[in-house]
């Protein structure tokens, strides 16, 4: 029996007696629990519209009332906004119940199935019994003993051939795309249309210059960027990597300073954001969360017309690394490991074995060549920036 797909919907909601309140656009899987638990300010809301529809669709809401954004999932009730959720199809509660209680009873069926099957084969071999076996057969043969080497092995095999192909209950693998990060191409296209957003162009620029994860850009403030006029910055890291000072290319600098002074004009402290995000509340802005990071980099990208699988911010901080590795890979006589420490600084991986482990089977041969792809991609741009 196939899993059945979890419903979703997303839904417009508002508050309860106030048509000039503020709208949240946003995605559940539980509606009647999710209106019952959502507050504004304390008080109760209630759905002026409900779709079917997944994350995905959600984002693309966002970015179409974009224009009426307050902050988060907020926006502000704009008539188009107000229009486009009243003209949904009305969905009822008990619609919704219904399908609920239907995806959770064949949920329930599945897991009924596989208790009956555990059951009726309680005491077989599992497949996992003849891995340890093999691991075994292995360790005997170091140790000299190849008779008892052998014997296991042929216990090994006769417990997979015993092990029926029903009870295999995998989860069929996703096809994985050939590659992860933006190619040299793609990114002098994302550059170029970046340009016409001091923020956008910054934010790319120095995301792909220093290897940024989307986490750390919000981290990011004006006392980190005290020597960006000598081409220095102080990057903080996470998920344990090392901070510290790093070099930023000379088209860098000149597109980070162009923001600071777009959004900075007048007063400035070393505790403001290098990339604020929306105020909340009254609050003081803080940094650009990984969400809003992503969604920039996923508008551009779109609107630049790259393909899916380039629109992440991650695809930035791979694409530094295999753009380093790929003009290595292109000189002759490398010296491999000094190639390592250079791209574990950058990256601020903690040890070097992080960095082998995650790109050293991208390429088959690699040559530590400093800034050389910066020069030839931020530089090229920098120069068609001046002309």
């Amino acid at each position: 029996m196939p899993h059945p797909i979890k419903p979703s919907w997303v839904y417009f909601a508002q508050e309860v007696n106030k048509a000039d309140g503020p709208i949240k656009i946003g995605c559940t899987t539980n509606p009647p629990q999710r209106q019952k638990n959502l507050r504004f300010d304390g008080h109760p809301v209630h759905f002026i519209g409900i779709m079917p529809g997944r994350r995905a669709e959600e984002y693309r809401l966002h970015v179409q009332f974009g224009m009426a954004a307050l902050g988060r999932e907020w926006f502000a009730p704009q008539p188009v906004l107000i229009g486009f959720a009243h003209s949904l199809p009305i969905i009822s509660m008990e619609q919704i119940i219904a399908e609920i209680q239907a995806y959770r009873a064949a949920r329930k069926e599945i897991a009924a199935n596989a208790i009956i099957i555990r059951h009726q084969f309680k005491g077989r071999p599992r497949r996992n019994k003849s891995a340890k076996l093999l691991n075994k057969a292995r360790r005997l043969e170091k140790a000299g003993k190849h008779e008892e080497a052998t014997a296991t092995i042929t216990k090994a095999l006769q417990i997979e051939d015993d092990v029926p192909s029903e009870l295999s209950f995998s989860m069929p693998k996703l096809p994985r795309h050939e590659r992860k990060y933006i190619t040299e191409a793609e990114l002098r296209i994302l550059l170029k249309e970046a340009e016409g957003s001091t923020l956008d162009h910054a934010l790319v620029s120095l995301m792909y210059n220093v290897a940024l994860r989307a986490s750390e850009v919000g981290l990011l403030t004006l006392e980190h960027a005290t020597y960006l006029h000598k081409g220095k910055l102080y990057v903080v890291r996470v998920k344990g990597s090392h901070s510290g000072w790093l070099d930023i290319h000379p088209t860098t600098v000149k597109a980070v300073m162009a923001w600071i002074n777009d959004r900075y004009p007048e007063k400035r402290t070393k505790e403001m954001r290098l990339f604020p995000g929306n105020r909340w509340r009254g609050r003081p802005a803080e940094g650009l969360s990984r969400w809003s990071v992503t969604r920039a980099i996923k508008r551009l990208c779109h609107r630049a017309g790259l393909p899916d699988i380039v629109a992440h911010p991650h695809s930035l901080r791979h694409g530094r690394v295999m753009h380093i590795l790929e003009a290595a890979a292109a000189t002759p006589n490398f010296h491999f490991p000094t190639l390592v420490p250079t791209l574990a600084k950058y990256l601020g991986h903690a040890a070097a074995t992080t960095t082998i482990e995650y790109y050293m089977h991208e390429t088959k041969g690699v040559h530590a060549i400093e800034g050389k792809m910066l020069d030839g991609i931020l530089g090229i741009i920098g120069e068609e920036n001046d002309v």
